[in-house]
């Protein structure tokens, strides 16, 4: 009995820890907000078109729906067939999830609406899977992105005379930590390989996953790009994308919520590489977090018909 306190007890700290951490982050939000000049910011998300804006909603709802069709390859490998609309029911509900949840309490959400049709290590399997095919794609499109911000700005030398280190400290520095993150989670990384090895039958359906994961990466970030053309920004476009990547890669430190915070930090860096103002990039950083909580509209409709029974879930 008090082995089961203990756990719960654990489970508590656990998931107030998780909050208290996402608070840095939504304290720097909060902090960047002081120094906005609001007329200047106004102004600018004021030239976003309403055409702009369906187009940008209608090109994500597109990216989840790919990622639908992706998971229904995942489960089709465990003998599971659901179709793509109900996969794009469930993803959008977990995307809402995800966004009102600490954790990836969104992920397992999923879980709950497949729980009748597949079984529960399975089930977690392709959820693995899907999220490694994100990871995989995020990663790729990251390096890309950093080559290009290398090449164009030289971002690492201005770092290290920024704060006054040898780049090649700095490059230690990094090798070390990414030795150390391996270490301390080298049995979850390890599981992980296990159960996406599994899930991956053969390489033909692997590179029809990848370009459908890339697809649909392209068409969700890429909607951010659409509006900013009402911003009249200049700035290179190709440039914003990646600058927009690698935010969505620093989004995914659980130290903030949707972003908040690190997605401004970011974008402040990205917009002075190119000699633009403090004020368009906030502009920019919260037409983002609009198009974001608005994306999840459907998430939120199909929830509000078929809410999710966490008592049930703990039963199962």
């Amino acid at each position: 009995m008090s082995n089961i306190r203990s756990l719960r007890n654990n489970k508590v700290l656990k998931s107030l820890f998780s909050w208290l951490i996402k608070l840095i982050g939504v304290s720097l939000f909060i902090f960047i907000l002081r120094d906005v000049n609001w007329e200047i910011c106004l102004k600018e998300t004021s030239n976003i078109s309403f055409f702009s804006l369906l187009t940008a909603l209608t090109m994500i709802q597109l990216g989840y729906l790919i990622k639908a069709k992706r998971w229904q390859i995942i489960l089709q490998h465990y003998h599971t067939q659901l179709s793509i609309l109900k996969l794009y029911q469930i993803f959008s509900i977990g995307t809402f999830l995800g966004i009102i949840t600490p954790g990836k309490i969104g992920d397992f959400g999923r879980l709950y609406y497949i729980k009748n049709t597949i079984d529960f290590k399975k089930g977690i399997s392709s959820l693995f899977i899907d999220r490694i095919f994100d990871l995989i794609s995020l990663g790729v499109l990251g390096l890309i992105s950093l080559i290009y911000f290398e090449t164009k700005f030289q971002i690492s030398h201005s770092t290290s005379l920024y704060y006054g280190w040898e780049k090649q400290y700095l490059i230690l520095i990094i090798f070390a930590f990414i030795v150390l993150i391996s270490l301390l989670f080298r049995n979850k990384i390890t599981a992980i390989f296990k159960i996406v090895m599994e899930g991956f039958k053969n390489f033909a359906s692997f590179i029809k996953q990848l370009s459908l994961t890339f697809l649909s990466m392209i068409l969700i970030y890429g909607a951010f790009i659409v509006v900013s053309y009402d911003m009249n920004l200049e700035i290179n476009y190709l440039g914003l994308f990646l600058g927009i990547i690698l935010i969505g890669l620093l989004s995914l430190i659980p130290i903030t919520i949707l972003g908040l915070g690190v997605r401004e930090v970011s974008m402040v860096y990205v917009f002075e590489l190119y000699g633009l103002g403090f004020d368009k990039a906030i502009a920019m950083s919260l037409i983002m977090l609009f198009i974001q909580l608005i994306s999840t509209i459907p998430g939120i409709i199909w929830f509000s018909k078929n809410p999710l029974n966490l008592s049930s879930l703990k039963k199962e």
